[in-house]
């Protein structure tokens, strides 16, 4: 009977350990959840504050084109005015790219305010 007991012992000894193993394994997983997370938000405001930040240079950008557009308006009125077709030619031009610039811009920030 005596040697049942110690039996018995041994294995609440074991089942102790067990269960406190199972108990560390189950906190390191909480752990590293917990850890995750915060590296997860750490991550979504550094993309944020990015987002911010290039939804300002895209605003300020968009603000020049279209102040370059309104010189080139009025810089293609006067070789238009005063004859000058080459001039004229690249004037146009290049509010063909700023258009194109301008359009390109206005897209890109309507993208970033959806996020």
């Amino acid at each position: 009977m005596e040697r049942l007991n110690k039996i018995f012992a041994e294995w609440a000894k074991q089942d102790k350990r067990t269960e406190l193993a199972s108990e560390k394994v189950e906190l390191g997983i909480i752990d590293d959840v917990d850890k995750l997370a915060n590296e997860a938000s750490k991550d979504y405001k550094k993309a944020f504050s990015a987002k911010e930040k290039a939804s300002a240079l895209m605003s300020s950008s968009l603000k020049k084109n279209r102040d370059a557009m309104l010189k080139l308006e009025k810089a293609e009125k006067v070789a238009k005015d005063l004859g000058f077709k080459e001039v004229l030619n690249k004037i146009q031009a290049r509010k063909k790219d700023l258009k194109r610039a301008i359009l390109f811009i206005e897209n890109a920030i309507s993208s970033l305010d959806k996020i």
